[in-house]
């Protein structure tokens, strides 16, 4: 039976870290354009009048 090195496990460890912090990140991405979209729609609705939004005049 042969047993990885430290330096293979070290490889192995930092090669899934990697990729997890790029999943994440492309998921980061995705939520961002996600926002993006939802905020000029909102604002779209808005400027075309379709969404009534009263002034706000705080005291």
């Amino acid at each position: 039976m042969t047993e990885r090195s430290i330096w293979d496990k070290l490889n192995s460890y930092g090669a899934s870290i990697a990729d997890s912090v790029y999943q994440a990140s492309v998921v980061s991405v995705f939520a961002y354009a996600g926002v993006l979209l939802l905020l000029g729609s909102v604002g779209a609705a808005v400027w075309a009048g379709a969404v009534d939004v009263p002034e706000f005049h705080p005291r």
